[in-house]
């Protein structure tokens, strides 16, 4: 695919091992909002198929089903999580 065709929010291995996979999360410690490197992102398959077809898939349930290879801390309060969901990087897993 030329550069011209590819969509803006997808990302290349290569972009993801450089730390461009950065999107807004919200400490669910004390609710300070951030901009971390999430590193490569799975959705597991099995927690969106538990949603009714005729429902849609909720924030919660997206939520619920990704992952991320990042490991990052708040910056306010140093905790590894949980983490809560911004409109940003929920704009990212749609």
């Amino acid at each position: 695919m030329s550069k011209s065709n590819k969509l803006p929010h997808l990302h290349t291995i290569q972009q993801l091992r450089q730390g461009k996979n950065k999107h807004k999360l919200k400490c669910g410690k004390c609710g300070a909002v951030g901009r971390f490197d999430l590193g490569v992102v799975l959705i597991d398959p099995e927690i969106v198929r538990r949603v009714p077809r005729n429902e849609g898939v909720s924030r919660k349930a997206l939520w619920d089903a990704a992952s991320f290879t990042g490991y990052f801390h708040c910056r306010k309060c140093g905790a590894g999580g949980p983490w809560k969901p911004t409109d940003d990087v929920m704009g990212f897993l749609l």
